[in-house]
């Protein structure tokens, strides 16, 4: 049986005070053991426009977990339930976040990374540039980017490190609240020991994977541990004045 160690940070950055970042973290307890669902949103647009944009959704991905720990136990094995579900709330979402942006006559959206981890899978959909990694031996990205140089990348013109530099990094070919139709990356694949990490852009950007992989790999045994870790990856990105909102979850997977 595994257990889970979850916690998870947000901090404003160095540009302004207003953090439009949102993320939950949620657990439930059946039969087979643990199930993790977590969820993180960055959101764009002027003022307060992206924290709007970023806690609409939140609330309804949390609104849905909610009511799923309340319907017995056989959800948590229906992948193909888990998808259309949250596709349908992800198509409730950006009709939503487009219809108030229209009638307050602002622009506003937000990306989405979200990952439901059970005893035997983990479940993931993410839309925009904020990202899933799972570390261990290594650091591997889950999620897909949905940017202009994430698609650079994908085609081999850009490594990782040249995008984190290039001038057209935060273009995004996706974002829930701006495009009229979306198309989420969705996988799903069975649960490993280590840590699964969700985070916006403002976390990754100036960090690299082996710095990544030093404060989040090793023995680390409890929520306090894993938020100081945490904490240490957020004190490295404002020293190096990362101005973006900085959000991550963490969990950590280990034997029972």
């Amino acid at each position: 049986m595994k257990r889970f160690i979850v916690a998870g940070k947000s901090d404003a950055g160095t540009k302004c005070p207003e953090n439009q970042d949102a993320c939950f973290a949620g657990t439930t307890v059946a039969s087979q053991g643990e199930v993790v669902f977590a969820i993180l949103c960055d959101g764009m647009g002027g003022m307060q426009s992206g924290e709007i944009a970023s806690a609409s959704i939140i609330e309804k991905y949390r609104n849905w977990f909610y009511e799923k720990c309340d319907m017995g136990e056989s959800w948590i094995t229906d992948i193909f339930e888990i998808h259309n579900e949250w596709e349908e709330i992800l198509e409730e979402c950006n009709e939503s976040i487009i219809e108030y942006g229209k009638n307050a006559n602002i622009r506003l959206g937000s990306t989405i990374v979200m990952v439901l981890v059970t005893q035997n899978n983990v479940v993931l959909m993410n839309v925009g540039d904020s990202r899933a990694y799972f570390i261990s031996e290594d650091v591997v990205r889950l999620s897909r980017d949905h940017s202009v140089v994430g698609k650079d990348i994908e085609l081999g013109l850009l490594t990782e490190e040249e995008a984190k530099k290039d001038s057209r990094n935060n273009m995004l070919t996706q974002c829930v609240g701006i495009s009229d139709e979306i198309d989420p990356f969705f996988n799903s694949f069975e649960v490993q020991n280590g840590c699964y990490v969700l985070c916006s852009d403002g976390f990754y950007n100036k960090i690299s994977n082996n710095e990544m992989k030093n404060y989040l790999s090793g023995s680390i045994s409890d929520a306090e541990r894993l938020s100081f870790a945490i904490d240490g990856i957020i004190s490295a990105d404002r020293e190096r004045e990362e101005k973006d909102d900085i959000s991550a979850i963490g969990i950590i997977v280990i034997d029972y």
